[in-house]
């Protein structure tokens, strides 16, 4: 259906094509899901050069940090968990996961290998995060990190969506970074690891107007944004 649309949305002047949730086998199971994509990596590449030859930039849905109980990181490495002082995981609500903590070193390397294959394997131009944990996480007690206090979780944050940046411009300079947090406000701490503002899930053409005020107040003229959902807007 994607790959069907491509001329079309080229004929209309669009440049990027970006396909959203749904590749994967689950949240944080990031893993290519083998009924649309049989033959893996070589499925994903072929795909992503599908989309460039039909002169357009790809662009892959991915939400960090977040993971299903079912996740394979959860079974092979439960200590990247964020746990409260009782020892649980945060919900992450809506979407059935927990967190990974921002500011554990291997929750840091694991992500940054997530980007490598992203970017440097299937060869994505960009990437949509996306989440309602990007701007913060609870303090972490869990004890495999050794936190020097509770809050380095909240505090670090900001730390990892470095990290994802400077991997994706490492391996391609023009690299788009979006941050879409479901529709609540953006941290001014994650400001400067974006280059893609977006309305995120806004509730009509004034939200639109204002949030993109807004964070050209806060980033300069020069950031790129858009509507996002533009069937929200009063004019549909």
């Amino acid at each position: 259906q994607m790959l069907g649309t491509l001329p079309k949305a080229r004929e209309l002047g669009i440049d990027w094509a970006v396909l959203d949730d749904g590749w994967q086998i689950a949240i944080g199971d990031w893993n290519l899901d083998p009924a649309k994509f049989p033959r893996g990596d070589d499925d994903m590449i072929t795909f992503v050069k599908a989309i460039k030859d039909a002169g357009m930039k790809p662009r892959l849905w991915v939400a960090p940090l977040a993971a299903q109980p079912s996740a394979p990181v959860l079974r092979d490495h439960p200590d990247m968990l964020l746990l409260d002082k009782s020892g649980a995981p945060q919900d992450l609500t809506g979407w059935d996961s927990y967190i990974l903590c921002p500011a554990y070193a291997k929750t840091v390397t694991w992500t940054r290998d997530l980007v490598r294959k992203m970017i440097g394997t299937w060869g994505y131009e960009g990437l949509k995060i996306d989440g309602q944990h990007l701007n913060g996480v609870a303090p972490c007690y869990n004890p495999a990190h050794k936190h020097a206090r509770p809050e380095e979780s909240v505090e670090k944050l900001q730390d990892i969506w470095k990290a994802v940046h400077d991997e994706a411009t490492a391996i391609n300079p023009d690299a788009v970074i979006e941050f879409c947090p479901c529709g609540t406000s953006y941290s001014f701490f994650t400001l400067p690891y974006q280059n893609m503002a977006v309305a995120s899930d806004p509730l009509d053409s004034w939200q639109v107007r204002t949030k993109g005020k807004a964070l050209k107040a806060l980033m300069g003229d020069q950031i790129a944004y858009f509507g996002d959902h533009v069937e929200l807007s009063d004019g549909r």
